[in-house]
């Protein structure tokens, strides 16, 4: 994406031409014109075009007066282990009781639909049938992004960022166990 001023807008002087990558932060200290180059682009003095010279039209603009409503939540770990534990429970739960009766089906055991997407979504995923998925297997394959509006720019993005950390600092636990300490059956988390 490219953002190309041709006129002097508040701080920001004439002749800007940006070239910036897909997703795009803009940080700085107070008063360095982050603020006066979104509102360049949404009021349509600055022009923002794709990798081929297309003007980007529709502008979607997102602020600290739009965002911030959204970041209601704290985030902590224990609520995402909580949404995984659920659907855990969900599976043991079907797991039982399809060992007595051969003919139940994940869809009779799970009436929670998002539940049941999410699970028929990790069977897909990792290729393993439900009755031998493992609770580490759920774990390790559980959607970061669940329970999140998908609409980015109106997501609370401390969850996702939050979310991601977490799962990195897994990642790289289990990566240690497994090249440092010699342990074999650690995968990686996705």
């Amino acid at each position: 994406m490219r953002v190309s001023l041709s006129t002097k807008y508040k701080s920001l002087l004439q002749g800007i031409n940006i070239q910036l990558p897909s997703l795009t932060i803009i940080s700085g200290l107070n008063g360095s014109g982050k603020s006066h180059l979104l509102n360049s682009i949404n009021e349509g003095i600055a022009k923002a075009y794709d990798e081929v010279n297309n003007e980007i039209i529709p502008r979607k603009y997102v602020n600290n007066q739009n965002l911030i409503p959204n970041e209601t939540s704290t985030v902590y770990r224990e609520n995402f282990s909580h949404s995984v534990n659920y659907s855990i429970s969900l599976l043991n739960s079907y797991k039982s009781t399809k060992r007595n009766n051969p003919t139940y089906t994940l869809e009779n055991a799970i009436g929670d639909i998002n539940q049941l997407k999410i699970i028929k979504k990790i069977i897909d995923d990792t290729g393993i049938a439900a009755e031998d998925l493992t609770e580490e297997d759920i774990y390790d394959n559980y959607p970061i992004s669940e329970g999140l509006i998908h609409d980015v720019f109106h997501q609370a993005f401390s969850v996702i960022f939050k979310r991601y950390s977490d799962k990195l600092d897994e990642n790289l636990y289990k990566e240690f166990l497994r090249d440092i300490k010699g342990e074999k059956k650690i995968r990686p988390l996705s």
